[in-house]
């Protein structure tokens, strides 16, 4: 969903859409291999629709986030 969004210029929406999932991994716990994987891409999505909205501090800041993720 937060992909189809940001291909259609609607990144605020993307951003939304996929950090509310990210933010639902987190409290929930990223013991599990494939729950620290979803979450990892989900920032590396959030971050590309930060740079492709033109906000480069919020690309980074989410890349940094994926580089150390809470609850893991």
């Amino acid at each position: 969903m937060g992909m189809m969004l940001r291909t259609s210029g609607r990144h605020d929406a993307a951003t939304k859409v996929v950090e509310r999932a990210a933010d639902t991994l987190a409290v929930m716990g990223l013991r599990k291999a494939p729950h620290l994987g979803t979450y990892l891409r989900l920032m590396c999505t959030s971050a590309y629709t930060a740079s492709q909205a033109g906000d480069r501090q919020q690309a980074f800041t989410r890349l940094a986030d994926a580089s150390a993720p809470r609850n893991a």
